[in-house]
């Protein structure tokens, strides 16, 4: 498989893909549809980290992200997806996918990019931290 899915961690709270070189957006839409399998058969927040150092498929991104997020969303266990891609790609992304989901009134509350994995599990921490808070 382009997206090669294992758990992060021992409680499977976090799910680890890893991209391979040459994915396509089907290889993203399979890999989010095994995400919303795994949401289905826990109650627990399951965060996803997106290992990516190829950087996303050529098309645009929005209708893609748009209509995962959108069927993501009904699942009350869905939590953060965190990308870890290279700093010159993530960089450009980020400005594209901010710039056009403005545009397009698409809100991406819980998809976040970062530089290296350390970051990746810090900002779940956070997240976690801050729902335990909030409750």
């Amino acid at each position: 498989m382009a997206w090669a899915m294992k758990w992060y961690d021992n409680e499977n709270t976090i799910i680890l893909f890893t991209v391979e070189k040459n994915s396509t957006w089907n290889d993203f839409h399979d890999a989010m549809n095994r995400y919303a399998q795994e949401l289905e058969k826990t109650p627990k927040k399951i965060d996803v980290i997106i290992d990516d150092p190829f950087g996303l498929p050529s098309g645009s991104p929005l209708p893609h992200l748009k209509s995962q997020m959108k069927k993501l969303e009904k699942y009350e266990n869905f939590g953060l997806i965190v990308s870890v891609s290279r700093p010159t790609t993530m960089s450009f992304l980020l400005n594209m996918i901010e710039m056009t989901s403005k545009f397009f009134g698409i809100e991406m509350k819980k998809g976040v990019m970062v530089k290296t994995m350390d970051e990746a599990i810090k900002l779940i921490e956070i997240s976690r931290t801050q729902a335990q808070i909030n409750q």
